[in-house]
């Protein structure tokens, strides 16, 4: 996209700020058998670490171009007593763009505060930063947002939701663009270490025209009996446009990964007492962080 002159150019740069605020994680589906509901008898810390390999296909109209990913994530969760939790995410995501010749990264570090009951739901907030490089140098622009997410637990479903408001800012200019999504997840565990997951999300920029992200992705993740390890596999689809204009931008995002857990013995475990919340992570933000 580093060829796009005039207009286009500016659009391609407003595209970055849209996705850059994309904001991650996973589809339900009706189960013969109800799973017992985990019951935590002292809150202990838990969290876990992962890393994942991917490939990237994005077009524009007739444009079109697959690119190499890669990155991972770190979260932990403290257990302040036996509902209260404070839980911290850091992750990275980074994509090999063959037509820029340049490895471009987004970069996120979010917390979230809420109190959680194992048995029936949890409710809070989260604070969330991102921001972009190019060949390691840090992008002018960053977005910070915050708002509410909750969780219910049904059985051997959960269901999350979250909404939020922030801002995408320049460091350079100053300048201020608005911003607002909403995300819905599905998790739906076969057996207390098969999760399949579904979700759909809504993002919006406010600058000139509206730039508006639709996502949709399925995950499924599979934690070795008695193991810290799993495995998992994700899709993800991303459609980006311009309000007012024929501008549309799709990619599609086919990863696989391994996770390693601490302080949780399976998927359900770690789902209802462990690190359960996340951000949104966008597919490829950084494509269009080059000026």
């Amino acid at each position: 996209f580093s060829s796009m002159e005039g207009s286009s150019m500016s659009k391609a740069h407003s595209i970055t700020v849209a996705v850059l605020l994309s904001f991650g994680a996973s589809a339900p589906a009706l189960a013969a058998d109800v799973l017992e509901t985990p019951q935590a008898d002292a809150p202990k810390i838990s969290g876990y670490v992962e890393g994942y390999l991917a490939g990237v296909n994005w077009s524009q109209g007739r444009q079109s171009d697959t690119d190499f990913g890669y990155g991972g994530a770190a979260r932990i969760n403290v257990p302040f007593n036996e509902r209260w939790n404070a839980q911290g995410d850091l992750a990275g995501d980074w994509i090999n763009v063959k037509s820029e010749d340049a490895t471009i990264g987004m970069y996120s570090a979010a917390l979230h505060g809420y109190w959680r009951d194992p048995g029936s739901f949890a409710v809070g907030a989260f604070a969330n930063w991102q921001g972009t490089s190019f060949d390691g140098e840090m992008s002018d622009l960053y977005a910070i947002m915050a708002g509410p997410e909750a969780q219910v637990y049904i059985d051997n479903v959960t269901l999350y939701g979250q909404a939020y408001f922030g801002q995408l800012r320049s460091k350079s200019s100053g300048d201020q663009n608005g911003t607002w999504g909403v995300r819905g997840v599905a998790r739906y565990y076969v057996q207390p270490n098969i999760r399949l997951s579904a979700e759909a999300a809504y993002f919006s920029v406010d600058i000139g025209s509206g730039i508006n992200t639709v996502a949709f992705a399925a995950q499924g993740d599979y934690r070795f009996d008695n193991s810290p390890v799993s495995v998992f596999g994700r899709y993800q689809f991303e459609n980006l446009s311009v309000a007012g204009t024929s501008f549309a931008f799709d990619s599609h995002k086919l990863s696989v990964g391994l996770r390693l857990a601490f302080g949780t013995n399976t998927l359900l475990d770690e789902d209802r007492s462990g690190a359960t919340m996340d951000i949104f992570r966008s597919n490829v933000a950084a494509n269009f962080a080059v000026d």
